[in-house]
């Protein structure tokens, strides 16, 4: 059956398909697998089309979209992929489906905003956001207010970032941290806040992952917020707090592919100086 992709991106039901990939890569480190598991998809047919209110989004697209989320979701994109930017297909994607229609380049903005702001988080290639966001409705979209505040930290603007912080993170409601949609959020405020030095803050945000059945289809966001949580908690000198998310996070990636396990192994040297 034909699936609305950018609606379920837009809605938190990205995840359904993907969700066995999401949780190879995301919870088990299992990222090769994740990426076999969607090859074989692809191969299986799978998503050949997909509908997108009048629009059709070919199986290649979705194929590397998908792809992208899983090395989102564990921290190993980089800026470019092959021969062209992260950015650059990105951008080429967008005008494919949009075209020239201001009102569709929105919709199409939007559902592709929060992927791109996952991918944002593991690149930092602010390219990746600035094209979308230009077209989005910014008083409708909640993704774009904690995007704006990345960008505006990437260019030394640390006033607007908690401009930001204040209006739409300290006064946000409960949708803003829910869905599929929420849990990139949840992680990209965390990790806003832990540079902007607001310790407390970040591991309030990071703590809003802690529900797995909640953000089953961020798995790869809820296993690395232990890990982030242990260094903040290491950086104010809660050495216990430290050690429980560390080894949390050992636990849970203790078998990941060793594109991953460099994670794994500063984690277990940090738990060993706290206990020394």
């Amino acid at each position: 059956m034909a699936r609305d992709t950018l609606t379920q991106i837009r809605e938190g039901r990205f995840g359904d398909w993907t969700l066995p990939a999401v949780l190879l890569a995301g919870a088990g480190g299992r990222w090769a697998d994740g990426r076999r598991y969607n090859v074989t998809l692809g191969e299986l047919g799978h998503g050949d089309s997909t509908n997108v209110g009048s629009l059709r989004m070919a199986a290649m697209d979705i194929a590397w979209l998908g792809d992208g989320y899983l090395g989102a979701e564990v921290g190993q994109l980089t800026a470019r992929r092959g021969a062209r930017s992260l950015a650059d297909e990105l951008r080429t994607t967008v005008d494919r489906y949009a075209g020239t229609d201001n009102v569709r380049r929105r919709r199409v903005c939007q559902g592709l905003g929060t992927l791109a702001l996952a991918m944002f988080l593991s690149t930092r290639d602010t390219l990746l956001l600035w094209p979308l966001l230009r077209s989005v409705d910014t008083l409708a979209w909640a993704t774009w207010h904690v995007a704006d505040a990345h960008l505006a930290l990437a260019r030394g603007d640390t006033a607007r970032a908690r401009m930001r912080v204040e209006r739409h993170y300290r006064a946000a409601g409960d949708a803003e941290f829910t869905g599929f949609e929420g849990g990139i959020r949840s992680f990209a405020w965390g990790d806003l806040l832990a540079r902007l030095r607001e310790p407390r803050l970040a591991i309030e945000a990071y703590a809003r992952l802690d529900s797995l059945d909640d953000h089953i289809n961020n798995a790869g966001f809820v296993v690395r917020s232990w890990v982030e949580r242990a260094a903040v908690y290491q950086q104010v000198g809660d050495a216990p707090q430290a050690i429980r998310y560390y080894e949390r996070f050992i636990e849970a990636w203790q078998y990941a592919d060793p594109e991953l396990q460099p994670f794994v192994e500063r984690a277990r040297k940090a738990v060993a100086a706290l206990k020394a």
